[in-house]
């Protein structure tokens, strides 16, 4: 405990830029320690906050988020421009949608809410905005990361059953094929394409499956093990 709080410390004052990662995992209290090294912008913030008519405890948990921001550019929070915004906003989600049990949904709520306050405190001058998830370009990404043979063959599957199968299967059909040819490659780099897939290979996903948690934490539920599987 003592030790993250020293790690607190660094980051709060511009010695050691935490990453998402850690900020998202471990949900360290920068807030009380920024608030402290800058008492004036804490009063500040906490004004605008209650004129906006935010709970107190909406308003700390606002604050801590300003200073996880400021910790991940490196940079003070009267110093952060809307780059960084937007550039810490994505990181967090993308940290948060990583590590289970996180709550990427009520991170993105108090972004918002976030957003709001700094404009109205004069410290950002972007009006707050609405994003819709996009998760296209995080399954990019992971399709890149696996072997073209069996991404092209998986991928050209996928294509032809959109003919005949409703989007909500078809887009099931996407999440597993994607997570089970990334588990393959993880695990083994020497299977290259889908004909040197093996039953050993299923076996190990379905080991994987009951190994995971599911979002809202336990593990998955043997019906959704079946299908993922089906």
């Amino acid at each position: 405990h003592e030790t993250h709080r020293f790690i607190g410390w660094l980051a709060v004052t511009g010695r050691l830029r935490p990453g998402a990662d850690y900020l998202v995992a471990r949900r360290p209290r920068l807030g009380i320690i920024l608030a402290r090294v800058d008492p004036e912008l804490h009063l500040r913030f906490m004004e605008t906050t209650r004129m906006l008519g935010f709970r107190d405890h909406l308003a700390h948990g606002q604050f801590n988020l300003l200073a996880h921001l400021a910790a991940v550019a490196g940079k003070r929070p009267e110093d952060l421009v809307q780059a960084d915004w937007d550039e810490g906003r994505r990181l967090l989600l993308e940290a948060a949608h990583r590590i289970p049990n996180r709550g990427a949904k009520a991170l993105s709520t108090s972004l918002f809410n976030l957003e709001a306050t700094l404009f109205h405190a004069g410290l950002s001058d972007s009006l707050p905005r609405r994003r819709s998830p996009d998760r296209a370009d995080v399954r990019e990404l992971e399709w890149a990361r696996v072997p073209t043979a069996i991404a092209t063959t998986m991928r050209d599957y996928l294509q032809q059953i959109t003919t005949t199968l409703r989007p909500g299967t078809v887009k099931n059909a996407e999440l597993t094929l994607r997570e089970f040819a990334l588990l393959v490659t993880a695990e083994d780099p020497e299977t290259r394409c889908v004909a040197n897939l093996r039953r050993k290979h299923i076996e190990r996903y379905k080991t994987w499956l009951l190994e995971r948690p599911a979002a809202r934490g336990g593990p998955l539920h043997r019906h959704t093990v079946r299908d993922r599987l089906s």
